[in-house]
């Protein structure tokens, strides 16, 4: 089955897991007047932390005699790279429609049905095509098809590109004018599903593709 495969570029989560980390270190350091040496380097011991409630001492530390980075970060629930990952896979998913009905299906109907799955650190994108009707499906992949309806393309030659001339791209809220079908295409003058993909996330505005690494696979 055809797909796109997402991946947050690394640099970007950890930017983000640094600086959750940093603040939250030092957000419960203050709250409890913590000494912040001591928690990055091997942890405070009980016997540095007297003025506690050993309560609340128990409950930073998860039931220790020691708090560490760790503890904190746990105590504090501090986003972790799965969690952004996830919050850009969300991103994804209401950047996409449920379904588009599939716009080079010629005698044929059907509704592409989109999905978003977040497997480990990837973020897979795919659609299913759903008939209509008993006319013979176009030979595009349905991912393919799926994200080219979207922009209202149709691959008519069934190459898995939108060439700009041969009806192919019909004038839309992402082709205004020529200006933008230029844009959209490229030197090559096509649009390949990853082209029209990063056209999708643009014109939603909820996640910057130059966050994303973007594959796909027939």
């Amino acid at each position: 089955m055809s797909q796109f495969t997402i991946r947050v570029k690394p640099e970007i989560i950890q930017a983000r897991v640094n600086e959750a980390q940093t603040r939250d270190i030092n957000k419960v350091s203050e709250q409890f007047k913590l000494n912040k040496d001591e928690i990055h380097g091997d942890g405070l011991d009980i016997q540095e932390a007297g003025h506690l409630p050993y309560d609340t001492f128990m409950q930073i530390s998860g039931n220790d005699t020691k708090i560490t980075k760790d503890d904190i970060l746990k105590f504090a629930g501090t986003e972790t790279a799965d969690d952004i990952v996830r919050e850009y896979a969300g991103a994804i998913a209401n950047s996409l429609p449920d379904k588009v009905m599939e716009s080079a299906g010629g005698e044929s109907a059907a509704t592409l049905k989109m999905e978003v799955v977040k497997r480990g650190q990837d973020i897979i994108v795919r659609a299913d095509r759903i008939p209509l009707n008993e006319k013979p499906s176009p030979a595009t992949e349905a991912t393919a098809s799926a994200v080219f309806s979207v922009i209202a393309g149709r691959d008519l030659n069934a190459d898995g590109q939108i060439s700009l001339g041969g009806g192919e791209l019909a004038q839309s809220a992402f082709v205004a004018t020529a200006g933008d079908a230029i844009k959209l295409a490229g030197e090559d003058m096509k649009v390949s599903p990853t082209e029209a993909l990063n056209a999708i996330f643009d014109k939603a505005g909820n996640v910057p593709i130059q966050h994303l690494d973007v594959s796909y696979k027939k």
